[in-house]
Formats: structure tokens, sequence, C-alpha cells
């Protein structure tokens, strides 16, 4: 099972137990990775700032002078302008309702015993990006 058949397969099965529309859980995956994916991407950037000092200091500096010394404004900015191109684009590519019907198909024609691990298989990697991303925070 791949890590899409996982995340889509199982926001439809969840869905669908509940009695409702199944092809919900499209907009669920999505989101579920659009944040994933914003974390990783900030967990890159911390981890390059950390093993990298001057970029730290290059990208704080920049920042500063884009947005002032706001931080918590200039979060909410880059995280709406971000978070919806990254959405804009897995909404595009991988996250398009041809793709979600094929993953959910993959992931229905699977035993109920490899399904019932989908949880796992995407909670492990989006808890361990999790854990990185807190503890470069917290040591940058």
């Amino acid at each position: 099972m791949t890590y899409l058949e996982a995340l889509y397969g199982s926001q439809y099965d969840e869905i669908k137990r509940n009695g409702k529309d199944g092809n919900k859980g499209r907009l669920n995956g999505n989101i579920f990775l659009t944040a994933f994916l914003i974390m990783f991407l900030t967990t890159a950037i911390l981890a390059l700032c950390y093993f990298v000092p001057t970029i730290s200091d290059n990208l704080g500096r920049a920042l500063r002078n884009t947005f002032g010394n706001n931080g918590r404004f200039t979060g909410k900015i880059l995280a709406i302008v971000f978070g919806g191109l990254i959405y804009f684009i897995v909404n595009k590519t991988v996250g398009t309702q041809e793709n979600f019907t094929h993953h959910v198909d993959n992931f229905l024609a699977y035993p109920e015993e490899t399904r019932n691990k989908a949880g796992k298989m995407l909670l492990v990697p989006f808890f361990i990006v999790l854990v990185l991303l807190f503890a470069l925070a917290f040591l940058n």
C-alpha cells in the first residue's frame, strides 16, 4: 500500500462508515497532505538554518526587511500564502478526483488487516516530522 492510497483510502473509508459521502475524504486528504508538506518544508528550513547559521541570519534579515519586526504578522502572511500555494499544487496534482478515485479503489482492494494498518502508516511519518520540527524550533 502506498502512502497516498493509505491517506485517501482511509479518509474515504472512515467517512463512508459514518454514513456520509466518502468523496469528502478527498478534501480531508488534501488538507492533511498540505499540512504534512508544510511541516516537512518548515523542518527542512529549520534544519538548514541549524546546520548553516549564515542562512539563518540572511533569512531573518530578509524577512525583517520585507515584513518588519512583527513575527506574528509575518507568520500569518507566510502561512496563508504558502499554505494556499501548497494546497493548490496538491489539489491540481496528486489530489485530483481521478487520482482520489484510483487510490480509493486500490485501498479498498486490500484485505481488511492491511487497511487497518493505514492509520499507523500515515501517523508515524507525521509524528516523526512533528517531533523534528519542535526539536529544531527549540534548538534554533
